[in-house]
């Protein structure tokens, strides 16, 4: 397209008495754009595998990794895992896992300051979640954000949002949260 307009305006330019010293406004303009790889636009094979020990329903996946590990945006079906389809979650589907909200749910693992990995540990003592749920950009990183009372470790937080969302949905399933159950826990009373 760049191409054809560069030679549509010489020709112009020509025709119109303008000399060959006119400037091509799309000279300076690249042929052919360098394509980056959309990045992050679902889960890779790792994160639905976490996913998937979690106890995340494999049907809420609304798309899918090919047996040759590629990204095929139908939604995933649990009959075709059999030819070596596994499900992959866009960032959109991860949020409506996610509880909107949480009112004193307890927790007694967290991801402890300090460490270099997200290895979720065990707390001293019981915090409560409460709040809304929240994705937000700061310092370069996302994060899953509730008001996480008493919370002294990291957020769940990653450069990519996806991996965020991955690593707050291992907390919350670590300190009891049902996800069969939307809006209820599963811990013991």
């Amino acid at each position: 397209m760049a191409l054809a307009l560069s030679i549509h305006w010489k020709y112009i330019s020509r025709q119109r008495g303008f000399g060959e010293n006119i400037p091509d406004p799309l000279a300076s303009y690249p042929l052919t754009q360098p394509r980056t790889a959309m990045k992050n636009i679902a889960t890779n094979q790792e994160q639905s595998r976490r996913l998937l020990a979690c106890g995340i329903d494999p049907e809420t996946a609304d798309m899918m990794l090919t047996p040759h590990n590629t990204l095929s945006t139908e939604p995933y079906k649990s009959a075709l895992s059999d030819r070596g389809y596994s499900p992959a979650w866009s960032l959109s589907a991860l949020l409506e896992l996610l509880p909107k909200s949480l009112d004193d749910f307890p927790f007694t693992k967290w991801y402890a300051p300090f460490q270099d990995d997200w290895e979720i540990s065990d707390k001293d003592d019981e915090g409560y979640l409460n709040g809304e749920v929240k994705l937000y950009f700061s310092y370069g990183k996302w994060a899953i954000d509730y008001d996480w009372d008493g919370f002294m470790g990291r957020l769940p937080q990653s450069e990519n949002s996806i991996e965020a969302v991955v690593l707050a949905i291992e907390l919350l399933h670590s300190n009891g949260y049902d996800f069969h159950t939307p809006a209820a826990t599963c811990k013991d009373e």
